[in-house]
């Protein structure tokens, strides 16, 4: 007899994503960062890092960047690119600038550092995942505070007032294009290498050579894991841990499963049609 085929909206597919969606947040402020900064011009202190000489050469290859408060009259009349110099650039225009420009880096790092911790530390706890939060805020907002003169740190803490952060807006398109290119790898990776569950089986498809692993669901066991509060709390993420156990074979591990309340939604109007039970 000719094997029936399974109906598709009876079929379940999720598939396996790495670990790339999880930073779509540090991306998206990258991006910002880039289009403020290249508004905001790079500052006149961060092209006098390396003198007159080397200030000539950077302002020749990043003059689309310099602010208009910092272009010398004399070097558009020479035909040379601007470069700003400190005792003809206005402080007003120098200054705003330069805050603009470490307030976008502030917020970029604090983004980034958050987004590490997140993937290398798992949050089981949700106030553990708060407290880390607000203290790296409060961090970077008493950096800032300090940098647009609100407050004045302490002597003892003159490192922390003179820690000053500038990033060009090449740097900050260049990380939001890495992102894109991963998320295309992630994508074409999470189509290869899928989980289908039908009403008798779970199907685990792997690799480009099509592995394929058939498991019954006959007294099938499944678990909903949440190992860090911070993926499954995530708008469009929502991602979290599956664990398929059977009686007379291995369990079947998937982690960072994307939107996966909408995934067990599915799993219980299918547990009618074969014998499983669900534990969250």
């Amino acid at each position: 007899m000719a094997k029936k085929k399974s109906n598709p909206d009876d079929v379940i597919i999720i598939r396996l994503w790495p670990m790339t969606p999880i930073f779509y947040p540090m991306a998206i402020l990258a991006l910002i960062c880039g289009i403020v900064s290249h508004f905001a011009g790079v500052p006149a202190e961060l092209m006098q890092v390396e003198g007159a000489n080397t200030a000539t050469v950077v302002g020749e290859a990043t003059s689309a960047y310099l602010a208009p408060d910092v272009v010398s009259d004399d070097a558009v009349d020479d035909g040379v690119s601007p470069v700003p110099d400190a005792g003809t650039a206005p402080a007003e225009g120098k200054s705003q600038s330069g805050l603009i420009n470490t307030i976008l880096a502030m917020a970029f790092l604090f983004s980034f550092a958050f987004s590490m911790f997140v993937v290398c530390i798992d949050f089981e706890v949700r106030w553990s995942l708060v407290a880390f939060l607000l203290v790296l805020m409060a961090v970077v907002g008493v950096l800032v505070a300090d940098r647009m003169a609100i407050i004045q740190l302490p002597s003892a803490m003159s490192v922390l007032s003179n820690f000053t952060l500038y990033a060009t807006p090449l740097f900050y398109f260049a990380v939001f294009a890495v992102w894109l290119i991963l998320m295309a790898i992630s994508a074409v990776i999470a189509r290869l290498h899928y989980v289908k569950i039908e009403h008798n089986e779970i199907v685990e498809h792997g690799g480009v050579m099509e592995t394929q692993k058939r498991m019954s669901t006959f007294r099938m066991h499944w678990t909903k894991k949440i190992t860090d509060v911070f993926e499954y709390w995530l708008p469009f993420v929502n991602s979290g841990t599956l664990i398929f156990e059977f009686p007379n074979d291995k369990p079947l591990i998937l982690r960072n499963v994307l939107k996966i309340d909408k995934v067990i939604k599915k799993l219980d109007a299918k547990s009618s049609s074969f014998q499983v039970k669900g534990v969250e």
